[in-house]
């Protein structure tokens, strides 16, 4: 966790263009936008170049029924059909804050929040990972325990 960590953390100032699913399902309630499906591919651009890094997450259960996310950064993406996508204004990721458990002295990540200019976008692991986009910062209560900012 604490090399995806260290990966994650330093795309702070990075451009943060869209969400990709092969299948998503997205509903809006009041001014929250909740995006579903069961693995997302981010797609974040540097600032002052051309280069991009591709953020694969997928989910799974541990040995206690607990919900974890799991994280890949590719330089190119895996071949895939992506039917479903999302893109963002104002995409500059202004901080990255990564949530979770430790069992056994090892950190394990159940959600993400990034926080962009205008919106904060908190994803959530489980068998349908969670991606809600707000424009307030989601409740802590809401949370696991603060791993990383």
């Amino acid at each position: 966790m604490n090399e995806d960590w260290k990966s994650m953390s330093s795309k702070k100032g990075w451009l943060l263009e869209g969400i990709y699913a092969t299948s998503l399902h997205s509903y809006q309630y009041e001014n929250e936008l909740t995006l579903l499906s069961s693995e997302f591919t981010l797609t974040l651009q540097h600032p002052d170049s051309l280069e991009k890094v591709y953020w694969k997450l997928g989910w799974i259960e541990d040995e206690d029924w607990d919900d974890l996310l799991i994280f890949n950064e590719q330089q190119i993406p895996k071949q895939n059909s992506y039917n479903s996508s999302f893109s963002f204004q104002h995409g500059k990721i202004d901080s990255i804050h990564g949530y979770g458990l430790t069992k056994n002295q090892q950190e394990l990540l159940t959600s993400i929040v990034i926080k962009l200019k205008q919106y904060y976008v908190t994803i959530q692991s489980g068998p349908a990972i969670e991606v809600k986009i707000t424009k307030e910062a989601p409740a802590p209560e809401k949370l696991d325990d603060l791993l990383h900012r």
